[in-house]
């Protein structure tokens, strides 16, 4: 790793696949905050006897963290809410599952990762005084690939 002179700031893109075989995924450009994107492993117990009176633990099963994501609220131009906006909430509401990339565009080919997320929230967050926002939020299913 270098010491930080290689970093970089934005280039960060996420991508919601269209569920079409082969898969295209196209990206959600009102977004402007991600988290949660990775996966944690179970603590699992694996003490015997002849640990001396100490506890040892082996990594388990990997499990896909929650990510939440945070998109401005835009309207065409017949007044209806962004496409975007509206295949999310339709595919919570469905109980669908959509695969996703979080990819990092800085080069070519872009790197970044790949995963299947189960879609379970949304929430309106209007506002007076900023902009008028909607939050999402899903658990990751299965494993995130790097790419």
């Amino acid at each position: 790793m270098s010491g930080g002179e290689d970093a970089f700031v934005g280039n960060f893109k996420l991508r919601m696949g269209d569920a079409g075989s082969p898969e295209q995924f196209a990206n959600l450009c009102e977004v402007f905050d991600v988290g949660g994107v990775g996966e944690t492993s179970e603590q699992v117990q694996s003490t015997t006897f002849c640990n001396d009176g100490s506890h040892v633990y082996i990594p388990g099963l990997a499990d896909g963290n929650e990510v939440t994501f945070s998109s401005n609220i835009t309207l065409n131009e017949d007044g209806s809410l962004d496409t975007d906006a509206v295949a999310l909430i339709q595919a919570i509401k469905a109980k669908e599952s959509r695969n996703f990339q979080a990819v990092f565009d800085k080069n070519s080919p872009v790197v970044g990762f790949q995963f299947t997320l189960a879609l379970l929230s949304w929430e309106l967050v209007p506002s007076v005084t900023d902009k008028n926002t909607i939050n999402f939020t899903g658990k990751i299913s299965g494993a995130v690939e790097v790419i």
